[in-house]
């Protein structure tokens, strides 16, 4: 999770680390005053208090970088006897080069370091092999300064575990963790409203030095346990998985907000509750708090509506009698486009429940109708369609009877019109009959 710059008595290696590791080699500062003189973040390997004591090895390693040096400077060119010399040089060297490696393993274990400031003595780290060591001295450094670090691991260590938990439908349940409790506190703290730019900004730096994706699945629970929202460009509720999309992007951080839900007033609550109940005739899933219960209500008007798109599909255009399911899809959409605002989709609910209950009683009437007597509908349509040259012989008072079947089928509620409708058919059969029977 952190990089790592990297230096040998102060000639950089690797730069811009979220801390610095360094190997002294031949410094002859005393440990624990050099301990005064470098930043808290650094990291110190003090080799040197051996090395300088050990004149052999000294010797050894100032011979083996002079060699190298040499053969650095001339890489080419040699040929012949001076060419084999070279090559033996060169033999001797990679020997040389194994026997300090050994030593320098064999002296490891006796290393003193200088973390945070303070002079760790060689028992204090664990550990047999150097690399061992190095990992574990590594461990105890961070964890000094990135005190509070191991509460965000059990979230999302990359892009894809973000988006994972994300997309998740699992209900969480409500205890806060205690990373969440920091992060939440921290929003309460600046007035329960915090960019995503200044939520990263705060907690990579110690003693947390968190992920960006830590972070944003932190706020994920959050958000999926009631006790924030997100808001994008001032658009409040944002979506969970399109927010985070945006986050992820260091140049939206600044538009993409963690604030705390506007409260709403349980009368309005309850009364929402009352005018879903007066237009669907079934009782609406029932909380306390606004924001839930705004997700209870957009749940059930996402279950009307796939409802009343499939009638829609089938009966508007076809049949006059379908306009009643396009208006009800239209109403319902347009409740589920202030999602984002709870209040208002609150209030636009109970203002429209007196029209709303006759669009929604009506299309349940036409459901109803449709299931029982389409097929009739159907033929009494087929009838008057191949019998318009028959019509058209029949009387002034039989044309009458042929408007009122025309007309029938304009009414966007044939309910109440449909058997008179089948009744006038008879007549107007009986008539044509009499219309093409032979005279006597």
């Amino acid at each position: 999770d952190f990089a790592i710059g990297y230096q040998i008595e102060g000639k950089e290696i690797y730069r811009n680390g979220d801390f610095d590791l360094t190997v002294l080699l031949t410094d002859k500062t005393e440990i624990h005053k050099k301990a005064l003189d470098i930043s808290k973040k650094e990291l110190v390997i003090c080799i040197n208090e051996w090395f300088n004591e050990d004149k052999n090895l000294r010797a050894e390693f100032e011979w083996y970088c002079q060699t190298n040096k040499y053969f650095i400077n001339n890489s080419g060119g040699a040929s012949g006897e001076r060419s084999r010399t070279n090559e033996n040089f060169r033999i001797r060297n990679n020997q040389l080069e194994l026997q300090i490696l050994q030593k320098l393993k064999h002296k490891f274990p006796e290393t003193r370091f200088i973390s945070q400031q303070s002079v760790v003595d060689a028992d204090q780290i664990n550990g047999t092999s150097p690399a061992e060591r190095l990992k574990n001295l590594i461990e105890y450094h961070l964890g000094g300064i990135y005190k509070s670090h191991k509460l965000s691991t059990e979230y999302a260590r990359n892009t894809s575990e973000l988006k994972a938990s994300a997309a998740d439908k699992q209900t969480l349940a409500p205890m806060l963790s205690p990373a969440e409790v920091i992060v939440n506190d921290f929003i309460t703290s600046h007035n329960n409203q915090v960019t995503v730019y200044d939520l990263v900004a705060h907690f990579e730096k110690e003693p947390f030095g968190w992920r960006a994706e830590a972070l944003l699945d932190i706020l994920i629970h959050l958000v999926k346990k009631k006790k924030r929202e997100f808001a994008y460009n001032r658009q409040q509720r944002y979506p969970i998985v399109d927010f985070i999309n945006k986050a992820l992007s260091t140049a939206e951080r600044t538009s993409c907000e963690i604030i705390t839900g506007e409260d709403i007033d349980q009368e309005v609550i309850d009364n929402v509750q009352k005018a879903y109940k007066h237009i669907f005739n079934e009782n609406l899933a029932k909380s306390t708090d606004g924001n839930e219960q705004a997700d209870l209500l957009i749940t059930a008007l996402e279950k009307w509506n796939q409802h009343y798109e499939i009638f829609q599909e089938k009966y508007y255009g076809p049949y006059k009698f379908g306009n009643c399911f396009h208006l009800a899809v239209n109403q319902l959409n347009q409740w589920l486009g202030l999602q984002r605002d709870p209040a208002k989709l609150f209030n636009e609910v109970i203002d429209a429940q007196i029209n709303a209950k006759e669009l929604f009683d009506l299309a349940k009437g036409i459901e109803d109708f449709a299931a029982k007597a389409l097929r009739d509908y159907d033929g009494l349509k087929r009838w008057y369609d191949t019998n318009q040259d028959n019509f058209r012989e029949l009387t002034a008072d039989d044309h009458v009877k042929v408007k009122q079947v025309e007309d029938f089928f304009t009414l966007e509620d044939p309910r109440k019109d449909f058997r008179h409708a089948l009744k006038v058919k008879e007549e107007l059969d009986q008539a044509c009959l009499l219309y093409t029977s032979p005279s006597p």
